[in-house]
C-alpha cells in the first residue's frame, strides 16, 4: 500500500489554533483509509474546518497479477 498526504497549513484556520487543525486534517485521512478499504485507490481532497481546501491524500494498494 502506497499513502500519500500533503497539505498546506499557511492559511487561517491555521492561524487561530495550529495543532487542533492539524488534528483535525489528520481524522479525515483516517476516514480516507477507511474508505480506500474496498478500493484499489483512492484520492481525495483534504479541507480545512472554513471548507478550504488545503491539500490531497492518495492511497493504492497492490494489485496482485491475478486480478489485472
Amino acid at each position: 500500500m502506497n499513502i500519500n498526504i500533503s497539505f498546506d497549513t499557511n492559511n487561517a484556520a491555521f492561524e487561530d489554533n495550529f495543532l487542533m487543525e492539524v488534528t483535525r486534517a489528520t481524522r479525515s485521512i483516517k476516514e480516507a483509509l477507511i474508505k480506500s478499504e474496498n478500493t484499489t485507490t483512492y484520492v481525495g481532497p483534504l479541507n480545512d474546518i472554513n471548507g478550504n481546501r488545503i491539500g490531497v491524500i492518495s492511497i493504492s494498494h497492490d494489485v496482485p497479477l491475478n486480478q489485472l
